[in-house]
């Protein structure tokens, strides 16, 4: 390479990026001959496309003989290639010849399987048209995917994000026994399936999903001429005849005949199923009989004894008839199940068994709620334009200690240089350099306002010479600004040093500046921190003779949280405005205390803000246990929301509502099918959003495009349900 004449940047030569394995250790580097003093930068590739430079040397001219350059390099996390770039940045020649890319060490070969279990549903649960099914997954390095197993055989596309969710459509396989499993996969290619759950698939006649009872339509076959799940019992002295299959409403029912009778009964029972005291179950059932029948429950008592209670004595009826009722077990059971019994000669058929828990239609209408989680900037600038054209009221839970801190500060102390300390350099400030070269160092000069630091150079062979402050503490993975003010008579150079959580340093190329002439310019620029980063300082450095001031050096965070002004935007449209914890920590591993301060902390802190009233709360993670709920009814919430998935009716507990929650990878099918369900069913249905962006570098699932939260809010304006804030979803409740 030759250049000729020369105001700013640069030119190389590179190879084409070469395969690397994130983590590992290479050797780089090339032979070089060169007129003046060169620079050598990597280039890496990361998975979604972009680029990151680490500069690693500034060469010396060699004076017309060729020179070896190497260098150990360990690849940064998400990398997928990288090239060398030997850069010229000046009038002068280089030339490159023999580079190389050698791997020394890899990554510890990964043979540990994921771990992978089914949470949803659970095993023996009878399961008809399109359930949803989930898993959880874990690893030592990380899950790259789940795939859903039906019978042993992949079905759908594999889920890449956690949670992992998927739809089944249950007519897809006959009426029967099926299993489900899930298949985790991590980066090197180890595979576990989870252990698998049995459900009984009947997509004869529709029955709720929550149901409890297994075989609820009697058509699958078991042993001995029973139905699965079922059994036959009778006593005293009658001619009993038991027959299975029997046509039923639609498909299979059993019945019983008893043809003499001197005394005792007959019936058919399903297998007992758990059931908790005091809360309230709603029995449904099928029958036809030709006698008065008899309906009692059997409760199973933590002992391991029976209780027997009779509800209700059914009259004969000729056609197939439906009735229900509703019950709640007492201190002491474990289980439950319902006998439908025969006591004199005649015949009793039954069918389509149903037993849930709450009371079913408690509502006279469909109720859904839009709630936000977090107190994130969008929710103020986009989610609340959207809902007040559409007439809708969300309910706003807030991080108080994001709220109060969301204004971005600066991180750099003495970021204008205006303190002096005893030995006359500006305060956290340093001198640097290295090479060979002649450099100066003046402080204090004229600034923008004030004062700034100089760095001339007055011979130069190689190497730099700069002004740095001392390392701000920053977040890994975050998006921080980085600038300054400066002024030069050539051009310069601006790099990141980030230290690692293991102590050692990351150096990130940002940007070669021309002089300004000796006027001052501003230089400004949106980095994002590296893995395991603890902290960073800006190195803006003078790489040949000149002359360099800088002023205003700046590192500050992005603003990603609403502040307390723009809370206050979203309840003065009438939004509901909840609390959401102070820090947003796992309350079921904090202390007494901890929970308190968190809980009814940021209640107080929220009204201390001047929101009032704030009267609902939603646990960070969904966390929370016993101790949490007792807190947080004393800290004056009267409602609290989990991330438990569902939906609510009369009977849900007050500090422990349930949610669907939005990702994007709902569809939108899927999320205005929650809002037809709750329309359907008369229930509660709770929305939890995250962040509201189109932003393509916001990776998170937990959140949606502007576009489908506008379809999704336009499609709730039409729907018959009434739209509630979560605060006036208490009047609902028992």
């Amino acid at each position: 390479i030759d250049i000729t004449t020369y105001t700013n940047g640069d030119a190389k030569w590179y190879f084409d990026p070469v395969t690397v394995v994130p983590g590992a250790k290479y050797t780089v580097g090339d032979k070089y001959k060169a007129t003046v003093s060169s620079e050598i930068l990597a280039r890496y590739t990361l998975v979604n496309g972009t680029f990151v430079y680490q500069f690693l040397a500034t060469l010396p001219a060699t004076a017309g003989t060729w020179n070896t350059f190497s260098q150990s390099v360990t690849i940064p996390a998400s990398t997928t290639a990288m090239t060398l770039f030997h850069v010229l940045p000046r009038i002068g020649t280089l030339s490159v010849d023999d580079a190389n890319v050698l791997g020394t060490t890899t990554p510890p070969t990964d043979t540990t399987k994921p771990t992978v279990s089914i949470t949803s549903p659970l095993s023996s649960t009878t399961a008809s048209g399109t359930i949803s099914v989930q898993a959880t997954a874990t690893d030592n390095v990380g899950v790259a995917g789940v795939t859903l197993l039906i019978d042993g055989i992949v079905v759908g596309s594999q889920d890449t994000t956690a949670p992992f969710t998927f739809s089944w459509d249950t007519t897809s396989v006959n009426n029967a026994t099926h299993t489900i499993s899930a298949r985790a996969v991590d980066a090197a290619g180890n595979t576990q399936d989870a252990t698998a759950v049995t459900v009984i698939v009947n997509n004869s006649i529709t029955l709720p999903s929550n149901n409890l009872v297994l075989n609820p339509a009697l058509e699958i076959a078991g042993t001995a001429g029973n139905p699965q799940n079922w059994n036959r019992g009778g006593w005293g002295t009658n001619n009993r005849i038991f027959t299975y299959p029997v046509a039923g409403i639609t498909g299979n029912a059993a019945q019983i005949d008893i043809t003499t009778y001197t005394n005792g009964d007959a019936k058919w029972y399903f297998d007992p199923v758990f059931v908790n005291p005091g809360e309230t179950y709603t029995f449904n059932y099928s029958y036809k009989s030709s006698t008065t029948t008899n309906i009692t429950l059997r409760y199973t008592n933590i002992d391991g004894t029976f209780t027997y209670l009779g509800i209700s004595n059914p009259g004969a009826v000729a056609n197939w008839t439906n009735a229900s009722f509703t019950f709640v077990p007492p201190t002491g059971v474990t289980a439950v199940s319902v006998m439908h019994i025969i006591n004199k000669i005649g015949t009793l058929a039954i069918d389509n068994y149903s037993l849930v828990s709450g009371n079913t239609n408690t509502f006279s209408k469909g109720k859904v709620s839009l709630s936000f989680d977090d107190g994130w900037l969008e929710h103020n600038t986009v989610a609340r334009p959207i809902l007040d054209a559409a007439g809708i009221k969300g309910t706003f839970y807030i991080i108080s200690n994001e709220m109060a801190g969301a204004i971005p500060t600066e991180r750099v102390s003495n970021s204008s240089l205006e303190t002096v300390t005893a030995g006359g350099d500006p305060q956290n400030w340093n001198r640097g350099g290295w090479g060979t070269n002649d450099r100066i160092y003046t402080y204090p000069v004229a600034g923008t306002s004030g004062n700034a630091v100089q760095v001339a150079i007055t011979t130069y062979t190689n190497g730099d010479a700069k002004w740095y402050g001392n390392d701000v503490a920053v977040a890994t993975s975050t998006k921080y600004v980085v600038g300054d003010s400066y002024k030069s008579n050539v051009p310069t150079e601006v790099l990141a040093r980030f230290t690692l959580s293991d102590g050692t340093f990351f150096y990130q190329f940002l940007s070669q500046l021309p002089s300004t002439a000796n006027v001052w310019s501003t230089f400004s620029q949106t980095i994002t921190t590296p893995v395991n980063a603890v902290s960073l300082t800006l190195f803006h450095v003078l790489p040949s003779v000149g002359v360099l001031a800088i002023d205003n050096v700046s590192v500050k965070p992005i603003q990603v949280f609403a502040t307390t002004a723009q809370v206050q935007e979203l309840a003065s449209s009438g939004h509901e405005i909840g609390a959401h914890s102070r820090t947003h920590p796992s309350l079921i591993t904090l202390n007494t205390s901890g929970k308190t301060s968190e809980i009814s902390g940021s209640r107080q802190d929220l009204l201390n803000a001047g929101f009032a009233p704030v009267s609902t709360f939603a646990y960070p993670y969904g966390d929370y246990d016993a101790s949490v709920q007792t807190i947080t009814a004393n800290a004056g919430f009267t409602l609290a929301r989990s991330v438990v998935r569902g939906y609510n009716d009369s009977t849900t507990d007050h500090f422990a509502l349930k949610i669907q929650q939005v990702s994007r990878d709902r569809t939108m099918a899927e999320m205005k099918g929650w809002i037809d369900q709750a329309a359907l069913d008369h229930t509660w249905l709770i929305f939890m959003f995250h962040q509201i962006s189109d932003d393509p570098t916001n990776t998170t699932p937990l959140g949606i495009s502007p576009a489908d939260f506008q379809t999704l809010v336009s499609y709730l304006q039409t729907a018959n349900v009434d739209k509630i804030t979560v605060a006036e979803g208490a009047s609902l409740l028992q």
